[in-house]
């Protein structure tokens, strides 16, 4: 005891850490039931899905009216590319 006492943890420091130790095994009560935050978490990320859908298509309409090359349009994945037409033999 004299060698933790030495290095800080004294009996008031001890008897503060144990009732630390004690708060943090004590039984607590859920905040809600497991279903409520499940369903509750869904509709968060729906409603960030839309927010984020809603962000992309504003984007890329933007993106259409500005960028005029095709192939810069291609590389940010707001066109396709066209296929080749096979040559006649």
């Amino acid at each position: 005891m004299d060698l933790l006492a030495k290095r800080g943890l004294d009996k008031e420091e001890r008897s503060r850490l144990a009732g630390l130790v004690a708060l943090a095994f004590r039984p607590t009560q859920a905040l809600s039931a497991p279903h409520e935050l499940e369903a509750k978490r869904a509709a968060e990320r729906t409603a960030a899905l839309v927010a984020l859908r809603d962000w992309y298509e504003e984007w890329s309409a933007i993106a259409r009216v500005v960028v005029k090359r095709r192939d810069y349009r291609i590389r940010m994945g707001i066109a396709a590319r066209k296929s080749r037409k096979a040559k006649p033999v």
